[in-house]
């Protein structure tokens, strides 16, 4: 139930709304064997009729490597528009495969190593990242823009006038006290 999750739910559902095919490959157990959270971001997905591609390696490094090439297999025999990757430590696939991708930086702890490479495009969420991203990994001003995160309206709580009444009149004695 990360914002990084949150995030990307948000990305995709937006992107289907607005009518492009996105397909999401994710490592998501069987749809019997999800959490609450997960059913939850599955429905959504769903309902936003988002294509979920799922590869769920088992523990053990042979499933591991089975995961890691049927995700291979399906990213090079697929024509995609832009591949999005969420995840900077998974950057290495599209990179290695010749595919122009983007990423989202959501901190300014990455380091650059083995499996995380620049990207066509970078997404910062504030003008921090930016400048890390430039000064870390040497992308330049204009291969490089701010996407700021908000509170999506998934966490909303509408609130009737009663309680609007109320949450003011607290407000008030608060501002007065102090």
């Amino acid at each position: 139930n990360s914002g990084v999750t949150t995030n990307t739910i948000d990305l995709c559902t937006a992107l289907s709304n607005l009518g492009h095919d996105v397909t999401i490959l994710v490592g998501l157990n069987k749809p019997q064997k999800l959490t609450e959270t997960e059913k939850r971001h599955y429905d959504r997905l769903t309902k936003a009729k988002v294509c979920i591609k799922r590869f769920n390696p088992k523990p053990q490094l042979y499933y591991r490597l089975y995961a890691f090439i049927r995700i291979i297999l399906y990213v090079l025999l697929k024509k995609f528009d832009i591949i999005h990757i969420e995840s900077p430590q998974l950057s290495f696939i599209p990179y290695f495969l010749k595919k122009k991708f983007t990423t989202t930086f959501h901190t300014g702890d990455i380091l650059p190593n083995f499996y995380h490479k620049k990207c066509t495009h970078l997404i910062a969420i504030s003008t921090e990242i930016k400048k890390y991203a430039i000064e870390k990994f040497n992308y330049s001003e204009k291969d490089v823009s701010i996407v700021f995160h908000g509170v999506s309206s998934h966490f909303a709580n509408y609130l009737d006038e009663k309680k609007i009444i109320e949450i003011n009149d607290v407000s008030y004695t608060y501002e007065e006290n102090n």
